[in-house]
C-alpha cells in the first residue's frame, strides 16, 4: 500500500468551483487541448449519481473528451476533485469514498486480489488557490485510510 501526497496544478482545467465534487481529466492532450479521462469515468459517475451523490466531469464540451483504456486487471480511478468540500461538506466526501469502495468491491468481487489506484485533489488550507493530490495505490480495503486522511485534513 502506498499513499502519496503532492502539489497539483489546476491551470489547464476549466473553471471549477471549490465546493463541487467533480471528475478531472487524467491529462490534457497538448496539441488538441482534449481532456483524457480513464475508461471507468462514465460508469463511476453513473454509480455515484444513482447513489445520490451529485458529480460531473470538469469538461462540459463532449467533443473535447477522450477515454483511455489502461488495459490492466487493476482498477484505476479518474482523478476526483473535492476542492474545499473536505471542510464545507465533509459528509459528502466520506460518502464519496464509501461509494468508490463499494463500486470497486462490486466490480471486482470475482478478483479479490485486484489493486486499485485512486486520486483525490483538494484545496490546501494553508495557501489559497493551491491544491494537493493524494494518490492511493494498493488493496481495495486500504481505501479506508484515504478517507481517514482526508477527514484529518479538515481538522488541521
Amino acid at each position: 500500500m502506498a499513499i502519496i501526497t503532492e502539489s497539483y496544478d489546476l491551470d489547464n482545467v476549466a473553471d471549477i468551483k471549490n465546493e463541487e465534487i467533480i471528475i478531472l481529466p487524467t491529462y490534457i492532450e497538448e496539441s488538441t487541448r482534449r481532456s483524457i479521462y480513464t475508461k471507468e469515468t462514465i460508469s463511476l459517475i453513473k454509480y455515484l449519481k444513482i447513489n445520490s451523490l451529485n458529480i460531473s466531469l470538469s469538461e462540459s464540451n463532449i467533443e473535447n473528451i477522450l477515454y483511455q483504456d489502461n488495459k490492466s486487471i487493476d482498477w484505476i480511478s479518474p482523478i476526483i476533485f473535492v476542492g474545499n468540500a473536505i471542510i464545507t461538506n465533509p459528509e459528502a466526501v466520506k460518502l464519496l469514498i464509501d461509494l468508490v469502495i463499494s463500486y470497486v468491491s462490486e466490480k471486482f468481487s470475482h478478483s479479490p486480489k485486484c489493486k486499485s489506484k485512486c486520486s483525490f485533489v483538494y484545496e490546501d488550507k494553508k495557501s489559497e488557490n493551491t491544491y494537493k493530490k493524494i494518490t492511493y495505490e494498493g488493496d481495495i480495503s486500504g481505501l479506508e485510510e484515504v478517507k481517514n486522511i482526508l477527514s484529518s485534513i479538515k481538522d488541521e
